[in-house]
């Protein structure tokens, strides 16, 4: 396991701490002629002897360095503006895929996935995935019916929560955060931290809901978030139960 945190650590010095704005434009500029993306590349074949402080690894290095040009000259060459944030994880995807791959083949390891026969490790991970996607569509459909108009004043509409004056699926996304926050401040025991978490939540909407004046507006996300709380306390709890 040493060697692979050795491997991640340098893959995440070269490509966040080592690397330029400057040299990720002419990057982008010139794809394949740039003297950069090359100059990149050496430099994670170099910080992997470094951190691992043994030249015996010197094969594995270099292998790590050629795929990296590869898989970022692949993603220089087709990606498009529109395309860039696939294109960006698509790359990291790989990276760590080649990562792993090296690991295993250098120090005979494998990833284990006999947590998944752990009672406390599944109770865990069922309520996590329990707390993402099939709670949002829970409390969706469970409010759905006290979605309120948008808000007429004057000649100008206010776009409420369920109009489209927002982040597309920021509320999901945002809902997704919260519970899960929720739940593992519950496994740790700080319910300090869910008051805080409630309070702070509390301030960011008041200046929205007291703009647009609507009591119903106000009414409909205060029951979507006590619901979305209740929900991931009471999982919260379930799986404490569970796992103690």
């Amino acid at each position: 396991m040493t060697f692979l945190l050795q491997l991640l650590l340098a893959h995440f010095i070269g490509d966040f701490f080592l690397q330029s704005y400057r040299w990720i434009i002419d990057k982008e500029k010139h794809k394949w002629r740039s003297v950069y993306l090359y100059l990149h590349c050496i430099i994670h074949g170099i910080l992997v002897l470094l951190i691992t402080t043994s030249w015996l690894y010197w094969k594995q290095a270099a292998f790590i360095a050629v795929t990296h040009c590869i898989i970022d000259g692949i993603k220089l060459q087709f990606q498009k503006e529109h395309t860039k944030r696939a294109w960006f994880f698509a790359d990291q995807a790989l990276h760590l895929a080649v990562i792993g791959i090296v690991w295993k083949y250098t120090t005979g390891s494998m990833i284990s996935i006999a947590f998944l026969s752990n009672t406390k490790c599944l109770a865990i991970l069922t309520g996590i995935l329990v707390l993402l996607h099939p709670a949002s569509f829970f409390i969706k459909n469970f409010i759905s019916k006290w979605i309120p108009a948008p808000v007429q004043k004057g000649s100008t509409e206010i776009i409420n929560s369920a109009g489209q004056d927002t982040l597309e699926k920021a509320g999901r996304i945002i809902g997704m955060m919260e519970r899960i926050l929720i739940f593992i401040f519950i496994l740790i025991q700080q319910w300090e931290a869910i008051g805080f978490l409630l309070a702070a939540k509390s301030v960011f909407r008041f200046g929205e809901l007291n703009t647009a004046r609507d009591r119903r507006l106000t009414e409909y996300v205060l029951i979507g978030t006590l619901v979305s709380f209740f929900a991931a306390i009471a999982t919260g709890l379930l799986v404490l139960q569970i796992i103690s």
